[in-house]
């Protein structure tokens, strides 16, 4: 079962070509195996740190956004880069397991189409979560730095209204 079927509600018995193919065939090569399991789950995994980063995105500039939040974005965005980096090694190497058998090959090239689908969909994903959050840290930049400026020039704006009172009761004082 695909990170694609689970998102389109297909239970795990659901009827698609690979579990079809798959059913009959169990892979005797515990090599493959465990690279296929290996990628399914940093596949799931990258999905869920992509989802943990929009939410850790929407709060960026809201009463709830803190230091902490940027930290454990900008971690979150690391790791999911390692493994997506790392995810994309190990389907290079699915192709080193060809299968022993017409039937083995064919299971094993539509596993591998499989995987690199909903691979690519987490890749997309984290693109344009990466993509997002730097506009929104920009925009945060800008913000902040237009604020700083506001309050630079309202102090100054006190300090000369301050200045003006001053001088003002100088010279009433020098008046009278």
């Amino acid at each position: 079962m695909s990170f694609y079927d689970l998102e389109a509600g297909l239970s795990a018995g659901a009827s698609t070509p690979a579990n079809a193919l798959r059913s009959g065939l169990q892979s005797h090569d515990p090599a493959y195996t465990e690279l296929i399991s290996r990628i399914q789950t940093r596949v799931l995994t990258s999905n869920s740190n992509n989802t943990r980063i929009q939410r850790l995105i929407q709060r960026l500039g809201t009463h709830n956004d803190s230091p902490k939040n940027h930290d454990e974005l900008h971690t979150l965005l690391e790791e999911t880069h390692k493994l997506v980096c790392d995810t994309m090694a190990d389907i290079k190497r699915l192709g080193s397991f060809p299968g022993k058998t017409p039937q083995e090959m064919k299971a094993r090239k539509v596993e591998q189409q499989r995987l690199s689908r909903d691979y690519q969909m987490v890749i997309d994903k984290f693109k344009g979560a990466q993509q997002f959050a730097a506009e929104r840290l920009q925009t945060l930049k800008i913000r902040a730095e237009a604020q700083h400026k506001l309050n630079a020039n309202i102090r100054l704006q006190q300090v000369m209204e301050n200045d003006i009172t001053f001088n003002e009761s100088m010279i009433q004082q020098r008046d009278e």
